[in-house]
């Protein structure tokens, strides 16, 4: 739908289903690129790429459609510090557009305190 919306826009998918299923993910129609693991540095690389009209191919775990999917090293992005990433600023947030089901007076916003799966089962793809 946004496709059809906005032709030019680039769709960018993450996320644990993406990182299981990559090449199916970026074989998608709709696909334009994907991010494999962590998110925040390859997510912001693509950003600054794309609004300065180059291209680029060579960040871990930034994977687009018109090059394939790369294996090795640049296929997972591992955020080994996650101190080294800013707080977010929550007052950017439209905060009254979040509710709870309780109240409609009561604003609520969530946030994940862990990241990844705290097991290492050996038959997961993402036990890296």
């Amino acid at each position: 739908m946004i496709k059809k919306i906005v032709p030019g826009a680039h769709l960018c998918y993450g996320g644990p289903h993406v990182s299981i299923y990559p090449g199916e993910t970026l074989s998608l129609a709709h696909t334009d690129s994907i991010i494999v693991g962590d998110g925040e540095e390859p997510f912001l690389k693509l950003c600054d790429t794309l609004s300065a009209g180059k291209a680029i191919n060579d960040f871990p775990g930034l994977h687009f459609k018109q090059n394939g999917l790369r294996e090795a090293h640049s296929m997972f992005s591992v955020q080994n510090d996650l101190d080294a990433l800013p707080i977010p600023d929550r007052t950017l947030l439209p905060i009254k557009n979040y509710t709870s089901v309780l109240s409609s007076s009561d604003y609520i916003t969530t946030m994940m305190t862990s990241r990844g799966c705290p097991y290492n089962c050996i038959y997961c793809k993402l036990s890296f």
